[in-house]
């Protein structure tokens, strides 16, 4: 790392410890607050009795759900139940794919940081820092990329990690769970593997569904799939919108055993995904790239100490979790971060990375300030794309070869960022040297094949 490198590094953890301080006590009644922008120190206050629980939804996309926009009533119970949440318009995963995505998340680094050699590097983590502030600290995945093997149990009292389960049956063993430990402090992470792909045909979604198909895509979309036909991918699309209304009903469920037990009156509830889905924006299914599609990503909090709705424009990357929830609570902070804790103000323009890394055949890195996105490309062949999304949120207009000023700061920021003279060296080293199936068990690799990350 070159001294200027280290420096922004050191600056960067500076600014995360400034809000590392014990929370206060908790206000003995609701602060009421309306359905506008939101100051999330006042929205999110320290709470240091809460229980914590994450509950996230595999590949899907913000704009997937009518609190971010969309028309389709995808989404009736969360929409419901985030007018009494934080509701943050500009949330970003620093992956857009599932094991580095939770890399990410759980270390509150950058993946070629944390995830090297297809396994999570030893050392801190959010569940560990909540475990040593007293958490019962459990996670319950549906999804084979995040294992025990791979070494994502770290801090964990417990990680069960499930190969493609019914979602259903991840419903009845998360209120299960939560029925035997609900007397102790405790910290749930609950992900459904919905609505990532296959996605099937639900008799419950009937309304998404055009009842004169006959197409190959009848009943499922099966794990991979492409198709020119315009007919073919609408039906897909339906059936992407029936796996995310069956998404809306399990949270729906887990919401009101929530309320029935009274859970709800002491725990910090959090919607959220992993990463977001294509649908042929690039001309592509499923998720590959860097664009907002992908990247951008549902994030919902409750607050047991705060009632009515509000809407937060902070930028927030999934590395920012466990500072954030760290300053809530009063859990120990990360010692060396790239995500911040956001219930600190600061002035500073703020950027942050997305980085793909998991993909043989596509690789790079976006980096995002204010309204500029820079997407770096390293494989199939070495590119540079810039967008502005405050003028072209649909990133349709490439700047780069008509700002190639602003280009070359944005990739010096990146070049400090990742350590790297090279930012596409930092990804090429973190991986070399270990296939991603190494080390994994048959019935894990054959979970993988099944929901199509191995051929």
């Amino acid at each position: 790392m070159t001294p200027l490198a280290r420096r922004l590094s050191a600056a960067v953890l500076t600014l995360t410890c400034l809000a590392c301080q014990s929370p206060e006590e908790a206000p003995s009644a609701p602060t009421p607050r309306n359905d506008g922008p939101v100051e999330l120190a006042t929205a999110l206050p320290p709470v240091a009795d809460a229980n914590i629980i994450i509950v996230s939804f595999d590949a899907l996309r913000a704009d997937a759900l009518g609190v971010y926009g969309y028309d389709r009533g995808t989404s009736p119970n969360i929409d419901q139940w985030a007018q009494q949440a934080v509701v943050f318009e500009r949330a970003y995963s620093a992956a857009p794919v599932t094991p580095t995505s939770f890399a990410a998340a759980f270390t509150a680094q950058l993946p070629f940081r944390t995830f090297k050699k297809w396994n999570l590097v030893a050392g801190p983590t959010l569940a560990g820092s909540l475990s040593d502030a007293g958490y019962l600290s459990v996670g319950m995945i549906n999804n084979s990329q995040v294992t025990e093997e791979r070494h994502f149990d770290q801090g964990f009292s417990a990680l069960q990690t499930f190969d493609a389960i019914s979602d259903d049956e991840m419903l009845e063993r998360g209120t299960r769970w939560l029925i035997e430990n609900r007397h102790q402090r405790f910290f749930l992470w609950l992900h459904f593997l919905s609505p990532h792909s296959p996605y099937d045909y639900r008799a419950k979604s009937s309304q998404f569904y055009d009842a004169t198909y006959s197409g190959a895509y009848q009943t499922t979309s099966t794990s991979k799939f492409e198709t020119e036909d315009p007919t073919e991918a609408q039906r897909i699309r339906d059936l992407y919108d029936g796996e995310v209304f069956y998404a809306d009903y399990l949270f729906g469920q887990l919401r009101d055993f929530l309320q029935e037990q009274g859970l709800l009156e002491n725990s910090i509830l959090i919607l959220t995904a992993d990463h977001g889905e294509e649908f042929k924006e690039r001309g592509t299914f499923q998720h590959r790239y860097l664009y907002e599609e992908t990247v951008r990503i549902p994030l919902i909090i409750q607050h047991p100490r705060t009632t009515g709705g509000g809407r937060s424009q902070t930028f927030f990357s999934n590395l920012d979790l466990w500072p954030t929830l760290a300053a809530m609570v009063g859990a120990k902070p990360p010692e060396t971060s790239d995500g911040w804790n956001l219930l600190q103000p600061t002035d500073l323009d703020r950027a942050f990375v997305s980085v793909a890394m998991t993909d043989q055949n596509y690789r790079g890195m976006n980096l995002r300030q204010g309204d500029e996105k820079l997407i770096l490309t390293c494989i199939p062949e070495m590119q540079a794309e810039l967008y502005n999304l405050a003028e072209d949120p649909e990133e349709r207009n490439d700047l780069a070869n008509t700002d190639s000023s602003r280009v070359r700061d944005l990739l010096q920021m990146l070049r400090l960022i990742s350590g790297a003279d090279e930012p596409c060296q930092a990804i090429e080293d973190a991986l070399a040297g270990k296939d991603q199936t190494e080390g994994l068990s048959p019935e894990t690799i054959e979970g993988l094949r099944a929901l199509g990350y191995i051929q």
